[in-house]
């Protein structure tokens, strides 16, 4: 019952613990497109950076939000790309990779094949000496509709 409402609860929680003052977030649109070619798209804020790689079939394009949220409670940050509906990406990916680069941390992260389901722990692979969150070629099965990154900084808190 309440695994659909889990990504909704995750932003909840997420906002819950953030002041709404502008400099605890950074939200971005970013268009994924198909065409089998390797893209990426990136966000900055608080003197880091995450990219979002990815290679994908299928479509025309689809919207997704790329979203980086600083929570003063847990006194860690999120880097978030999802889909922003609650229905499934028609998109097909090959690979995917959500890094973060700068004087960061790498504490967790996640990959879900849709609104609340976890991808299987063979499809991906958390790498926290890179900072990453990786497909594992040949296990992955190509759904993806939300990749989250938890990180530190290594140093006082910068402002954006």
């Amino acid at each position: 019952m309440w695994g659909s409402y889990l990504p909704l609860l995750f932003y909840f929680i997420t906002f819950l613990f953030v002041s709404l003052a502008d400099e605890n977030f950074v939200i971005k649109e970013a268009v994924i497109r198909p065409g089998g070619v390797a893209r990426s798209v990136s966000i900055e804020g608080f003197g880091v950076e995450c990219k979002f790689d990815y290679t994908c079939q299928g479509g025309t394009g689809e919207e997704w939000h790329f979203s980086m949220v600083y929570s003063k409670h847990l006194n860690r940050y999120i880097c978030h790309i999802q889909r922003p509906s609650v229905s499934s990406s028609y998109l097909f990916f090959q690979k995917f990779a959500l890094a973060v680069s700068g004087p960061a941390t790498v504490i967790s992260g996640n990959a879900y094949v849709d609104e609340s389901t976890e991808l299987a722990p063979d499809e991906y692979s958390l790498d926290l000496k890179k900072n990453l969150i990786v497909q594992n070629d040949g296990n992955f099965r190509g759904h993806l509709a939300h990749v989250t990154i938890e990180f530190e900084l290594d140093s006082s808190r910068p402002d954006l």
